[in-house]
């Protein structure tokens, strides 16, 4: 991938590098050279902290973020960025083309429109860019949401879902490992969490909860 690290006075173009995709790289493969990650330093190449009094940076980032970043014949624009990203400090841009545009991504990935609070909106949509790898390819039989378990006013599968023993051998043999887990993280659309086995389920089935469901997707 593409990045480039931007300092209160100016940007340094670094190589291409290998690095884990995520959800929306993967979906847009034939874009790949269109995505640019960007990171904000002060000019030491240190990380910005909260107690940071240095308007200079604020307005770098802010002029960056609202107006982009011109390279050669390209004009990056602000895409989004993951809960990681936002650790430190850096986010996704995008060079649109004649199909393609920031908003057209940002309207595949999912409706995010039921979340009011800043915070929670940016956190839903940075789960599309999460560090994942592929695995395997669900047909939409496979995919069957099942209710929470709740009693009283308590979940008692808050976030946990079920996977089929044969999609785990699955899994497992696709990330060399010796011996199949029993639990797994998943991202999957707008659902995210874990799945645990169930010997009950086959094929390559799963089962999915409504409260793994952060957002609408398809």
């Amino acid at each position: 991938m593409r990045k480039v690290v931007v300092t209160p006075t100016t940007m340094y173009i670094l190589p291409p590098s290998m690095e884990t995709s995520n959800r929306v790289i993967r979906h847009f493969r034939d874009y790949k050279d269109n995505f640019l990650r960007v990171q904000f330093t002060d000019e030491a190449s240190g990380k910005v902290g909260a107690n940071t009094g240095n308007d200079a940076l604020y307005n770098k980032i802010y002029q960056t973020i609202v107006n982009g970043i011109k390279i050669g014949d390209r004009h990056y624009e602000f895409l989004a960025f993951s809960s990681s990203q936002l650790r430190d400090h850096s986010c996704w841009f995008f060079a649109p083309t004649f199909d393609l545009t920031a908003d057209d991504i940002r309207a595949w990935m999912g409706d995010f429109s039921g979340n009011f609070v800043v915070a929670k909106y940016a956190a839903r949509m940075g789960q599309c860019f999460s560090s994942t790898r592929a695995i395997a390819h669900l047909q939409v039989d496979d995919i069957i949401e099942i209710p929470d378990v709740i009693r009283g006013k308590y979940n008692f599968s808050d976030g946990v879902g079920k996977i089929s023993p044969s999609l785990a051998r699955t899994i497992a043999q696709s990330l060399e490992l010796k011996n199949t887990p029993c639990a797994f993280q998943f991202r999957l659309a707008g659902y995210k969490g874990v799945l645990c086995l169930s010997r009950y389920l086959r094929g390559n089935q799963i089962q999915v909860r409504p409260s793994q469901r952060k957002f609408e997707s398809t």
